[in-house]
């Protein structure tokens, strides 16, 4: 039997010609397995380039060995799933990318591993819910996002309305109820 052993450059023989990675001495951009280490020997980093871009997985580690991160990237762009981590293993937030621009929930959490946020996106701006919970579970904060703006949700607005109209027929009993039914 015999062992395969895939060839990795140390990213610091590597050097940025026009946003292209290549190998110092090389003009052409760089395709293959890259490896970058902290002064102490052990690995900084892993991922992959192509044609002088980051493309797959990159695993960037701290300076004890534990994991950092795991991020995907395509052609040089965040693609796909993002992992962050506390030094001691628990999952710091997570999300996912899409052409570079954050997509989708979010999640970050507390260093012992509890839900701290959940954040909305829709082409890298913060859309929708936004909600942040204490250490013991608890609802503390709630936004609605437009475009990136913390504001009130659409359903919200229509209730206020009704129930402001509501309130100009001198109908206050129904206003209250109608803003009782907010979000």
């Amino acid at each position: 039997m015999t062992a395969m052993t895939f060839a990795q450059t140390n990213i610091s023989d590597l050097k940025r010609i026009n946003d292209l990675w290549t190998k110092k001495g090389d003009t052409n951009p760089f395709t293959g397995d890259v490896i970058e280490h902290f002064e102490n020997g052990k690995v900084k980093g892993r991922g992959q380039f192509k044609k002088g871009l980051v493309n797959g997985l990159r695993i960037m580690n701290y300076e004890s060995g534990n994991k950092h991160m795991e991020k995907n990237y395509s052609e040089g762009q965040s693609n796909g799933k993002n992992t962050e981590y506390y030094e001691n293993g628990a999952i710091k937030q997570e999300g996912d990318f899409k052409n570079g621009k954050e997509i989708g929930t979010w999640k970050i959490y507390y260093e012992s591993g509890k839900l701290n946020a959940l954040l909305n996106f829709s082409d890298g701006a913060q859309q929708g819910d936004y909600y942040e919970y204490s250490k013991e579970r608890k609802l503390t904060t709630q936004y609605y996002f437009v475009n990136g703006t913390a504001t009130y949700s659409p359903e919200f607005i229509a209730l206020t309305k009704q129930a402001f109209e509501l309130s100009r027929k001198f109908k206050n009993e129904e206003a209250i109820k109608t803003l009782r039914q907010s979000p």
